[in-house]
């Protein structure tokens, strides 16, 4: 926990000659809470404000990466399908910390291993 974000600040102190790119990732409210909670100094040197935001796909979006997904598995569903699938997403997309695309991930599969089940 905090010794992990305290070495992290430590490593990108302002160096002459230093060449680091550090990124952090996360779920917005979390990452949030974290950089104003853990570390005073997260704060200064990740400003919120300078954040880049990257919206959920939509159905249709998680369509396409479901199809792309499953052909990279030499796995066949049809686009309708794969609408069902998304579908089934809509409710997890309700809940905190949705996956987004992971969540696509883990929907093939659990489907591949039910159908290995029958």
């Amino acid at each position: 926990g905090t010794a992990v974000i305290d070495t992290l600040v430590e490593q990108i102190q302002a160096r002459p000659g230093d060449d680091r790119a550090v990124v952090l990732l996360g779920y917005e409210k979390e990452m949030t809470q974290m950089l104003k909670e853990v570390n005073p100094g997260l704060s200064r040197r990740f400003q919120l404000d300078n954040a880049f935001f990257f919206p959920d796909f939509s159905d249709q979006d998680l369509v396409k990466i479901l199809i792309d997904k499953a052909k990279q598995q030499d796995l066949k569903i049809s686009v309708k399908i794969a609408k069902l699938a998304v579908r089934k997403l809509a409710k997890a997309r309700a809940k905190p910390n949705f996956g987004n695309g992971g969540a696509v991930d883990t929907l093939l599969s659990e489907a591949v291993q039910n159908s290995g089940s029958d």
